[in-house]
């Protein structure tokens, strides 16, 4: 599989726009709001903040600190800070980790 910003490659060669996914499937494929409340919830019941949650759902989107931003309307910075306090309270070191810890604590039907 190969991945990059915006598009990924299955192993049929089909191309997914959904979202960019790691090798395990670790990043969600499908965007909608059902699903965000899912792992927003999720993220909640491991001690983050509403804002911390919103970053974490959006990072499990495969999304960047940039789009983060965009999408929160918050600057950059702060961005910044809420993905290491993310890191720091899932005991996640990185987008991936956080991302299969997700998938790992919410059941997506």
């Amino acid at each position: 599989m190969q991945i990059d910003q915006h598009t990924a490659t299955d192993t049929t060669g089909s191309k997914v726009s959904a979202n960019v996914y790691a090798s395990g499937n670790a990043f969600i494929l499908e965007e909608t709001d059902e699903i965000k409340q899912q792992y927003r919830r999720f993220f909640i019941k491991q001690g983050l903040t509403e804002r911390e949650a919103d970053v974490a759902v959006l990072i499990a989107f495969a999304k960047s600190n940039k789009e983060i931003a965009i999408a929160l309307n918050i600057a950059y910075n702060t961005v910044r800070n809420h993905v290491a306090n993310v890191y720091i309270k899932t005991g996640m070191h990185n987008r991936f980790e956080l991302a299969r810890y997700a998938n790992a604590g919410v059941s997506v039907s």
